[in-house]
């Protein structure tokens, strides 16, 4: 056991600065209801007393938090006093548009934009936010530390494999510091890590009583009852904790044969925790006419679910969600699927060695204390599957950490169990494998903690690089359109001009500012055909999110890219690009080009092949001028009209827009029907035909008994020649199909 004091102090090192790196990089308010949690504890600082919460969404002045219990908030509090806080409301202009679930190139993962005023060195209200994230690292430190002599003490309540004492409590310690998502919630203002902190010390004594390394007395019942007090005082979830504990006390008692003890114990217990804690719930009745404000709660704190759950939503949305955002860290949206497989199958494979381990020991001293740590964990799972079927957002994985150091319990046990059975059939060096073994996975998870900020974190949330003089140099289509007087687009580059249903068009636009920015405006770049016709767009805030106008100052040159993913059933043809800009969530209040006097610039054309090319065995051939022939055709007649069917095909590039002519005659000649027409009615004109691409077009005519087509230039009337003269005649005879 000398070696354990050394080892923990390490790995608390470690995790106290990988935390606090988190703490950094992740900008202020950006986590889960963390604006509202340090809402509250700013209205304790300046007030001096606890908020009375309104019974309407949002809670009023203290935010949609200030119903829970005041312990933790107290303590921010008294941390923050000393500071000015009064520009709180300047760090919480929001972006509306943002998302935290699919793809982020739309308007980012930022709940808030975050201006200079909240780098290093941290001032007013970004300092008292970050000195607030002290406190959470801090108690999740003490969470850390708990899971390691909970581990250990159960190791230590059998013999088999003492090596492993050495190393596994260390395994379960970093399984709850390396865990992405742990750290996110270790570098917020939030109670989720002083819930964890003190349900996970009630848990260790609960073991060490349990395991009977530690006697049961009034002085550790009257401790016990005080950890649980702080633990209601910081959220009513450890109301769970009471009555298992009142089964602990009743088992030790059993155990003792000892009715006294169990009514001393017990008795101490709930005293104590009606003595610090009681006071909470009876303001509550008094101000909210119910001691666990469940009502206000309802209206001021949750969203409603707009309908029942349903099992399909709970196990292809919910749980996986859960699951997802237990590892994932700040943005769990981003984790990569591989990733959270391989973490599935590393749980699977940890539950099931979890099952063999409570098997094949059979004597109750190790049982025991599993089942008073698993009934917390069902408590809290099942707490949490009832509050998703109340709410929604209430599938998030930090609801299971005040059960986490049982969690890692498991986890470690697993290897319990593997270095069991390998060193049973294999007869491998116990000493070597009891070290390299979890020695690796600890490095895994450092790894992965690690990984998780520079692949996924500070991506979403760091600002470009300005576009250079290099770079602005190197447009390929310059353009100059001036919008408001605010920004200006400089040009744009196209990673193709051809793209097809269901594609993704690459566009690159180069802005500047001309002046300072007070609205965050989306950029929208649209693929517009005939008519308005769209065919797919993108309305993003620029750099993914991450760089919107209102941090511009005059003079930044951005180069962002913009996907653009075009409709899976979009017609072939002609398209534009249609860009401009309009404030976040004013759709209807673009901005005005000054040079054209419109409310955006069109740009360029985008051609829209056809999903599969037509391939046909040319039977006409016939030549129109160098570049087009008429590959083939077909003639379908009924009653009264004709429906003309031409497969034209584009010899090499054309340069330009030529018009269709068909003309219907009767027996003498003359014409009693025409269409004048570019391709498929305007929409896939010649000047986009690519070397070699045959074309269908089609149209119908009054039934006669001759029909002659030709191509003209509509500028100039001028006719594109063919071998009889500046038309050809259909043969409708025989044509038919």
């Amino acid at each position: 056991m000398k070696k354990f004091p050394r080892a923990l102090a390490l790995l608390l090192i470690v995790f106290a600065l990988v935390a606090l790196f988190y703490s950094i990089i992740i900008p202020i308010f950006e986590g889960p209801d963390e604006d509202d949690h340090f809402r509250f504890a700013k209205f304790i600082a300046d007030n001096r007393a606890l908020p009375v919460q309104l019974f309407e969404p949002g809670g009023g002045i203290a935010g949609h938090q200030g119903w829970h219990p005041p312990l933790y908030y107290s303590l921010v509090a008294l941390v923050i006093a000393p500071l000015d806080t009064s520009d709180h409301e300047q760090h919480l202009t929001r972006n509306y548009a943002a998302t935290f679930v699919g793809d982020p190139a739309c308007c980012g993962r930022n709940i808030y934009y975050h201006f200079d005023s909240q780098n290093f060195p941290y001032t007013r209200t970004p300092l008292a936010v970050h000195l607030a994230r002290l406190l959470s690292i801090f108690f999740s430190a003490i969470t850390v530390a708990a899971t390691f002599f909970i581990t250990a003490t159960i190791l230590e309540s059998h013999h088999e494999l003492p090596l492993t004492t050495y190393h596994l409590p260390l395994l379960a310690a970093a399984f709850v510091a390396f865990n992405p998502s742990f750290l996110f919630a270790s570098a917020l203002v939030s109670n989720d890590a002083s819930l964890a902190a003190l349900s996970s010390l009630v848990l260790l004594m609960w073991t060490r009583w349990l395991a009977a390394r530690a006697a049961c007395d009034l002085k550790s019942s009257a401790l016990i009852g005080v950890l649980l007090a702080l633990a209601l005082l910081t959220k009513t979830t450890a109301l769970g904790l009471v009555p298992l504990a009142i089964l602990v006390f009743a088992y030790l008692a059993f155990r003792a044969r000892n009715l006294r003890l169990f009514i001393s114990t017990t008795g101490i217990f709930l005293a104590i925790i009606l003595f610090v804690a009681g006071w909470w719930f009876a303001r509550n009745q008094m101000v909210y006419g119910d001691p666990l404000a469940l009502k206000l709660v309802q209206v001021s704190a949750l969203f409603p679910r707009s309908g029942e759950l349903t099992p399909p939503e709970l196990f292809q949305i919910s749980l996986p969600w859960m699951w997802q955002t237990f590892w994932g860290g700040p943005t769990p949206g981003d984790f990569s699927p591989a990733l959270l497989i391989a973490l599935a199958l590393f749980t699977f494979v940890a539950l099931l060695g979890f099952t063999f381990y409570v098997l094949r020991f059979t004597h109750h001293v190790l049982r025991i204390p599993l089942f008073f740590l698993t009934a917390w964990l069902a408590f809290i799972f099942i707490a949490q599957l009832r509050f998703i079927t109340m709410t929604t957002g209430a599938d998030q994985g930090r609801y299971l950490f005040p059960a986490i150091s049982v969690i890692a319990l498991i986890l470690a046990l697993v290897f319990q169990e593997i270095m069991f059975y390998v060193l049973r059939f294999t007869h491998l060096s116990f000493a070597h494998f009891s070290f390299v073994i979890p020695s690796f996975v600890i490095c895994s998870f450092f790894i992965l903690a690690l990984f998780v900020p520079f692949a996924y974190t500070l991506p979403a949330y760091a600002r470009p690089a300005r576009a250079s003089a290099n770079d602005l140099a190197r447009i390929t289509n310059h353009a100059q359109f001036n919008f408001a007087d605010q920004i200006e687009l400089l040009g744009y580059d196209l990673e193709s001009r051809v793209v097809k249903p269901g594609e993704n068009l690459r566009v690159t636009l180069y802005w500047r500012a001309r002046a300072p920015m007070r609205e965050s405006y989306r950029v929208f770049v649209h693929v517009i055909g005939k008519n308005d016709v769209s065919a797919g767009g993108a309305d993003v805030i620029p750099a993914r999110g991450a760089f919107p106008t209102l941090y511009w100052k005059p003079g930044d040159a951005l180069r962002d890219g913009v996907t653009i993913p075009i409709l899976p059933n979009a017609t072939p043809g002609k398209y534009a690009l249609e860009i401009g800009l309009y404030p976040v969530e004013k759709n209807g209040a673009r901005l005005s080009v000054i040079e054209t006097g419109d409310d955006r610039a069109l740009v360029d054309a985008i051609k829209i092949a056809p999903r599969h090319a037509i391939t046909i065995a040319p039977r006409v051939g016939a030549p129109f001028g160098d570049a087009i022939e008429l590959a083939d055709y077909a003639v379908e007649t009924t009653q009264d009209h004709t429906r003309i069917i031409l497969y034209w095909r584009a010899r090499t590039t054309i340069e330009q827009d030529y018009t269709m002519f068909a003309h219907a005659l009767d027996a003498n000649g003359k014409m009693i029907g025409q269409v004048d027409q570019q391709p498929q009615a305007g929409n896939y004109p010649t000047s986009i035909w690519s070397a070699g691409e045959i074309i269908r077009d089609e149209f119908i005519l009054p039934l006669s008994p001759r029909v002659i087509i030709g191509l003209y230039r509509a500028d100039t009337g001028e006719r594109l020649p063919t071998p009889n003269g500046d038309s050809f005649e259909l043969n409708l005879a025989g044509t038919n199909k």
